[in-house]
Parts: structure tokens; C-alpha cells; sequence
């Protein structure tokens, strides 16, 4: 069997290609400045379709996807994730690193007693005790915020 039949089968397929798409991973080619494999462009379709379908904007992700390569990387849903570029018509500037990135504010009392600054950006630091390793922190973990 071919390896269209192959990926087909494994649910690896390219989605059916849309301007968007083809936008997202002309993006990508043109940034990238080399070939770039067919395997790449498959996930790079993918992920563009999936994001699509999320309600992202096209020009957005295609963003995105240029910044890519010089990075070496490779995986859009894992890049946009962790992007903290804003949206269009995001709020900006004024915002603080916590509510960009969804947080809500750190209390500065947690996460190492208040020494280790990762708590500002990531959940993960904001626990009591010593580098990450005690409970939430109840004045400012999102889990704990969000059920109160």
C-alpha cells in the first residue's frame, strides 16, 4: 500500500486543503528558506485546520507559523499554545504577564516564599513550600481561584 494509504489508515492524513491552510503552510515554507518535507507540511496542514476550526484568525496563525523555523520547530498547536503574541484586538500593553497568559494575579507570597519569579507566568510555581513541591496556593493557583 502507498503511503497516502498508509497515513490514511494511521489518521495521519492532510485535511482537505483550504486557502487558509495553504496560507498557514505557505507561511511556514516561505520562512523556512530550505525544503521542507512533506511529512512536515502534512502536520503543519493539520494543525492549521485544527486551529481554523477553533476560531483563530488565519493571518494570526500563519504568524505564527513563520516563526517556526528558525526555531527548528515543528508542531503549530504546541507553538500557539505557548505563544503569547495577542489575538487581534486582544487588549495589550497595560495587560500584566499573569493576565495574558489567563492567570489570575500572583499573590507574591508563594512560589519559594515569594523568591521565584516563574510564579508570576506559570501555575506550576504557585504552591506553598519550597520549588513547587507543597499544596496550591489558595490566594492565587488558578484551580483553586477558579473553584472559589
Amino acid at each position: 500500500m502507498g503511503a497516502v494509504g498508509r497515513e490514511e489508515r494511521e489518521g495521519k492524513a492532510a485535511p482537505k486543503e483550504t486557502p487558509e491552510i495553504a496560507a498557514v503552510a505557505d507561511a511556514y515554507r516561505q520562512a523556512s528558506q530550505r525544503p521542507v518535507t512533506s511529512k512536515t507540511v502534512t502536520g503543519l496542514k493539520r494543525d492549521a485546520a485544527v486551529l481554523l476550526a477553533a476560531g483563530l484568525p488565519v493571518e494570526w496563525i500563519a504568524a505564527r507559523a513563520a516563526e517556526m523555523p528558525a526555531r527548528g520547530w515543528v508542531n503549530l498547536q504546541q507553538h500557539v499554545e505557548r505563544s503569547t503574541e495577542p489575538l487581534p484586538g486582544q487588549r495589550t500593553g497595560s495587560q500584566t504577564p499573569e493576565e495574558r497568559r489567563g492567570l489570575p494575579p500572583w499573590c507574591g507570597q508563594c512560589g519559594d516564599f515569594g523568591l521565584n519569579q516563574a510564579a508570576r507566568v506559570s501555575s506550576k510555581w504557585r504552591t506553598l513550600g519550597e520549588s513547587g513541591s507543597g499544596e496550591r496556593c489558595p490566594r492565587c493557583h488558578p484551580d483553586l481561584v477558579a473553584a472559589a
